[in-house]
């Protein structure tokens, strides 16, 4: 970390000083064609990908070689306590192997750090890496693009780091996982909230479609006609979408809906809107309302042709509490067939009770809206503070210093002459 000053008893070091004094302490993965999947066998020493890293988690995967070509490629060996850092795709994820991790291999997409923890605390410097400083000098741009690419091992065994004193470092890492215990916390009852507003959104779906919603203003407008039941094919007309070539989805005038939303732009038009579509493969029962004049529907959504005299914004939210699913096939990409929705029996009100219907459920998820903004904006808040307690960690400023803690200074002399006995 860069910052004016060193607190007492700290040290600038170059990151090759902290790893252990053995040969291939750091080492970038082996090339692809080293590590075939011809090589696997049931059992053995396991093969570590880039997903342990990602997902932070040892026991991902279930590749192993044997003891044959482990020692072939035993420069690339990894054991307990040893980190592993994504190096293609999602770049920069560090992950330390378990206690209870298998003795292995990395492949292509990792590197490998055996950090010695007589200089620098494990917990430390796992911090250390995922703080934002740290992880901008270790990404890099790829020449003539925006792709990123990690640092090379050269470069990175280079890169400067911040040492406190060993104790001091213990006290760090210790305060960390107080705070970021107490973050989790905080985030995971955001997350309760959040799915207890998504319960909410479904109980005031329900209400409005058995006529809850509005038993008052039924009474009050002495309205006592039973809603109407007819066949889904006369409370909306639906219809596949149309095929369209990816070439023309650039420099056009309407909008082409896809089961994800608003795919692109087409030079001529299908249907007029309002746009209504539900997806119809893949991502069955995905509803989207969209307020355009006219629009292409993609062939992976089912559009409402025809409303039949009722009121889009209430077919839309109908959608919404519809179980489009049970009505796809159960293969391994869902599809949903309209013919099997045309007999389904749907109960309708008035226009007018239709409208009050409207306002009632868009009234209530305003709030349910404005509720899951305010979560948005704490959980980012949440993830601004973990670096902001990671900054202040790394800049000396999260405990206190001891003055009867060994300086780092004084620990390196003392290793590097416990290394040359």
């Amino acid at each position: 970390m860069s910052i004016s000053y060193l607190p007492t008893g700290w040290i600038s070091i170059c990151l090759e000083n902290l790893i252990k004094d053995e040969k291939n302490a750091i080492k970038r993965g082996p090339f692809g064609s080293t590590v075939k999947k011809s090589f696997f066998v049931e059992s053995g020493f396991k093969v570590y990908e880039q997903k342990n890293a990602i997902y932070d988690d040892s026991d991902l995967g279930n590749y192993f070689i044997d003891q044959e070509k482990y020692d072939e490629l035993r420069d690339f060996g990894v054991q307990p306590g040893d980190f592993i850092v994504s190096c293609s795709g999602t770049i920069g994820r560090i992950h330390k192997l378990s206690s209870n991790a298998l003795p292995g291999i990395i492949n292509q997409a990792l590197l490998k750090l055996s950090i010695d923890e007589s200089i620098i605390a494990h917990n430390y410097f796992l911090f250390l890496f995922r703080s934002n400083e740290f992880q901008s000098k270790i990404l890099k741009e790829t020449r003539g693009s925006a792709m990123q690419n990690i640092t090379s091992v050269k470069d990175l065994q280079k890169l400067e780091i911040l040492l406190p004193p060993l104790n001091e470092q213990h006290r760090i890492e210790a305060k960390i996982e107080e705070l970021f215990t107490k973050l989790d916390a905080a985030i995971a009852e955001l997350k309760n909230i959040k799915q207890q507003v998504k319960r909410y959104r479904q109980s005031v779906l329900k209400a409005a479609f058995e006529g809850k919603l509005t038993e008052e203003w039924r009474k009050d407008n002495d309205i006592y006609k039973e809603w109407e039941e007819k066949k889904f094919n006369d409370f909306c007309k639906i219809q596949r979408g149309y095929d369209l070539p990816l070439k023309n989805l650039i420099d056009g005038e309407y909008p082409v809906v896809t089961s994800g939303g608003i795919g692109g732009y087409h030079n001529s038009y299908k249907a007029n809107g309002p746009c209504l579509v539900t997806g119809r493969s893949g991502s069955v029962g995905n509803i989207h309302y969209i307020d355009v004049e006219r629009y292409w529907p993609h062939n992976t959504v089912l559009f409402v042709k025809d409303f039949c005299n009722n009121l889009p914004k209430y077919i839309y939210h109908y959608f919404l509490q519809f179980n489009f699913k049970s009505y796809s096939s159960s293969t391994a990409v869902p599809t949903l067939d309209r013919k099997q929705l045309y007999n389904v029996i749907v109960k309708i009100p008035s226009i007018h009770e239709q409208d009050k219907i409207i306002q009632e459920i868009e009234s209530r998820f305003s709030i349910a809206d404005k509720i899951e903004e305010a979560i948005e904006e704490n959980l980012k808040r949440t993830e601004s503070l973990r670096q902001s307690i990671l900054k202040k960690a790394f800049e000396g400023k999260l405990v206190p210093q001891d003055p009867n803690d060994e300086p780092a200074e004084k620990l390196l002399e003392r290793i590097k002459a416990e290394r040359n006995k």
